[in-house]
């Protein structure tokens, strides 16, 4: 008798664990940027390039982060994707 295999189980790709100091670091950096409208460049969860641009909107409702890219294209990041931040100048 022959038996057909089970399929493997797929798991998702879990995102990298981050304690609340480093988050709440995060956060402020954000804040002092989007006050001085200063250009970022943002390394993000699942993202291939890193996005450059300045933070437009930090939704609290949705926990998203709204950033203007370059040309003007405006992309709707979760707070949490967001993996780290340095200046682009």
């Amino acid at each position: 008798m022959y038996s057909v295999p089970k399929p493997s189980k797929k798991y998702k790709e879990s995102r990298p664990k981050r304690d609340y100091l480093e988050l709440e670091e995060l956060a402020e950096r954000l804040t002092e940027a989007k006050e001085s409208n200063t250009v970022l460049t943002f390394s993000i969860w699942r993202w291939e390039d890193d996005l450059k641009g300045t933070i437009t909107n930090m939704d609290s409702r949705t926990q998203s982060v709204h950033i203007a890219d370059v040309i003007g294209e405006i992309h709707k990041v979760p707070f949490i994707d967001i993996m780290a931040v340095v200046n682009a100048e």
